[in-house]
Formats: structure tokens, C-alpha cells, sequence
């Protein structure tokens, strides 16, 4: 599997098109998940899946987004959605919505990738990547 990323001019990069998710605050993190885009709207709390082709979006969680208040990373990996907030992280089985804590690091998570059963989290504070297996 070649996971080489193709060489871009500065106008293939920048001048393609801007995504604008209507009643997005702010967006703190986002992943694909099938065909479409998964960002999460942090001050409100909203699961948000984007379409990227019509930019229409849906909130995923509207009953559950207190639990994802201040999310400030996002990752998706089959069926399970993997979050960061505070010092904690978090994961739920996709359209369950409830979190579940997996770990909390002695600084703030700031993102978070999932490969098969690895979890990468990043934590500017410790400058570091922390890795579990």
C-alpha cells in the first residue's frame, strides 16, 4: 500500500474550495468516515457530519452534545469514534454517542489518530506523542 501524497502546486492546495459548514462555531477536529466528513463543533458540542461535495450538515448527536463540550481531537477508526478533551481521552461506539474514558495524560490531549488496535495521542506539553498499544 503506497501512502505517498501527491505533489501539489500552492494553487492546487489553496485554490480548490473552502468547506463552510453553516452554524459551525468552531471546528477542533475532523476525519473522514465513509465518504463524508466528521468534524466536531467544540464550544457547542456538536458531532457534525459534512458533506464535502454540498457542504450540507448534519449534527450527529443533538441530545448527546454536553459529553462533547471543549472535544478538542477527533479520530475515527471502523466503528469507533475516539475523542480528546482536558487531559482525558475518550471513545464510543459510532451512533451511541455516549463516551467512555480510555486514559487521562498528566496535560491537556490535543489530537488523537487511531491505526487498528494503536492509539497516537499528541500532548504539546509533554512534546510528545504518546503511543498505546
Amino acid at each position: 500500500m503506497n501512502f505517498a501524497l501527491p505533489s501539489l502546486t500552492a494553487s492546487q492546495m489553496f485554490g480548490q474550495k473552502t468547506i463552510r459548514p453553516i452554524g459551525a462555531a468552531i471546528l477542533s477536529g475532523i476525519a473522514f468516515f465513509q465518504d463524508t466528513l466528521i468534524a466536531i463543533d467544540s464550544p457547542k458540542g456538536y458531532l457534525l457530519q459534512i458533506d464535502p461535495a454540498t457542504d450540507n450538515t448534519k449534527i450527529l448527536n443533538p441530545h448527546q452534545s454536553k459529553e462533547f463540550t471543549d472535544v478538542t481531537g477527533l479520530a475515527i477508526w471502523e466503528d469507533t469514534l475516539w475523542v480528546t478533551r482536558g487531559n482525558s481521552v475518550y471513545l464510543c461506539k459510532w451512533n451511541s454517542w455516549g463516551l467512555e474514558h480510555f486514559v487521562t495524560l498528566p496535560y491537556p490531549a490535543n489530537g488523537i489518530a487511531v491505526w487498528e488496535s494503536t492509539v497516537y495521542v499528541s500532548c504539546q506539553k509533554l512534546g510528545d506523542i504518546v503511543i498505546f498499544n
